[in-house]
Order: structure tokens, then sequence, then C-alpha cells
């Protein structure tokens, strides 16, 4: 693992129960968050031709890590846990009960709501509308035989140092979740071409100075330097940095993969690259 996750100590009972405590609180927001949902749904029914032309889509802009890999509580890493997020739709032509293969990001919102609204979605979004994927199964069927595949990247704040989460919450201590060196990019792949369920993930860091102002050569031999690979196909979990098992042609297409999606710009280009296509 990278150099923020190397710096985090083992947990103790302390940090243990309160990442425990973030979780009942995070729980206990969340049935205000279905309240609210159940209250405006049911608003909405008491007009048919209003509730006959509205969509709902349930989502979140991030995921969580409650005390995987040893971290306390927040939402800025690479794995899993971090970047998978709840989506649910329902609406007009959308099937109860249904469900989707295709891999649907948090930039593809936007334009698909342009299209719902519009019947068409301007060149300048680089997300792609997935309301094609709603309503035909067999399009559904066909992404899932592909190989999919997006861009995640993130710039952490602070500098080099580790930076507190949870310090500011009233008798909470320090959990370290992120520095200027959690800065990283990666390639997501699910080939369905060869039946990939979990697929891979290949990144790479970039490296800042004390003050994490100046981007500085990351040290060669070290995770942070040459990167981190994981096959979910075998590890799941994220267990086994795999990225010295990747010849260097490998490695090569999956940094010509984040090249091309860090350069794409709108609807052809970067919706082409979703699926393979350079």
């Amino acid at each position: 693992k990278h150099q923020l996750l190397q710096s985090v100590p083992q947990m103790n009972t302390t940090i243990a129960g309160q990442s425990d405590q973030i979780f009942r609180y995070r729980a206990g927001t969340l049935r205000s968050v279905d309240d609210m949902i159940n209250d405006v749904h049911n608003s909405i029914m008491q007009y048919p031709s209003l509730f006959e032309n509205t969509y709902f889509i349930y989502t979140s802009d991030h995921g969580f890590h409650s005390g995987q890999f040893g971290m306390g509580f927040d939402k800025r890493q690479l794995y899993e846990n971090d970047i998978r997020i709840p989506f649910y739709v329902s609406g007009p032509g959308i099937k109860a009960g249904s469900m989707s293969e295709t891999i649907v990001l948090n930039v593809d919102i936007a334009p698909t709501i342009v299209d719902l609204a519009t019947g068409s979605v301007p060149e300048i979004y680089d997300g792609r509308s997935f309301v094609p994927y709603l309503k035909n199964p067999d399009l559904d069927k066909l992404s899932a035989s592909v190989q999919q595949q997006f861009l995640i990247e993130y710039y952490g704040e602070g500098g080099a140092n580790p930076v507190c989460c949870g310090n500011g919450i009233p008798g909470f201590s320090c959990q370290l979740c992120d520095n200027a060196n959690n800065t990283y990019r990666c390639a997501r792949v699910i080939n369905g071409t060869d039946n990939e369920v979990n697929g891979t993930i290949f990144c790479n860091f970039l490296c800042y100075d004390s003050k994490g102002q100046n981007q500085v050569e990351c040290e060669k031999g070290t995770p942070q330097g040459d990167g981190e690979y994981y096959d979910l196909e075998k590890d799941y979990y994220e267990l086994d940095n795999a990225m010295n098992t990747l010849s260097t042609d490998v490695k090569k297409t999956y940094n010509d993969m984040i090249d091309s999606f860090m350069a794409c710009s709108g609807q052809t280009e970067c919706n082409k690259l979703r699926e393979g296509a350079s």
C-alpha cells in the first residue's frame, strides 16, 4: 500500500470504537434521509400526471471506509469500499426490480438528466447518458460482454505529511486520513470479453514536497513510486499489490489508458474510451 496507509498506526481500542461510532452516526442520519425520500415520493404520488412523468435517482458522491486497511473512517482512497456507490433509478419505462451490468459513473448523472428532459445530450459532457441502458435490456447485455473501463482520480489535501480526520469532533482523536501524496490516477477495467465480473485496478501516484505544493519524483521501488495494481477476480479485498507481476507492455497499456482519459474531452472522445476504444 502507498505512503499514507503505511503511516496509519495499528487501530487501538479507542480508534476502533470511534470508527464504530461514526458508522452508527451515519446509519442514524440515513433514517432521516429515508423519511425524506418517502415524504417526497408520497407527495408526488398525489398528482398522478406528475408522478407518471417523474424519475427518481438515488445515489451518492462517494463510498466510505469504516476500519478497512486499519483506517478509521473517511472516503478518499482508491479501493472498492471508497469508489463504489449505490445507484437506484425509478420512473417511466424502467422495469421494476430490473438490474444493470453497465458501469455508471457520477459524471454520467448530468448528461442523463439532460437526456431525460430534452431527448439529447450536448457534446460538451464528458460523461454519457445511461437512459438507453435503463430502457433496453438488450443494450445492457451487450455492454456486459465488452471491456468497460473508466478513470478514477483524486488530489490529496494537506502537505506531504498525513493530516487528521475526526479531531474536530468533540471527544474524538486524530485519525490519519489524507495528505498531498494521496494523489492518484487509476484505470478501473472490467473485461467482459474474458467473463470478468470484478476486473482490475491500476494506479499511479503523484508525490509532493513537505508543503504539498511542488511535485517531486516518487521513490522508485516503493508502492508510491511503482504504483498499485489489484486483480479483483483473484483478490477482491485488494490485499495483494501485484504491480510487480505485470510486464512492461501491460503497464504501458494501462498508462496509455490513463493518459487518454486524462486528455479526452466531450461525448465522442471520452465515451469511446469507456468501452475499450482508443
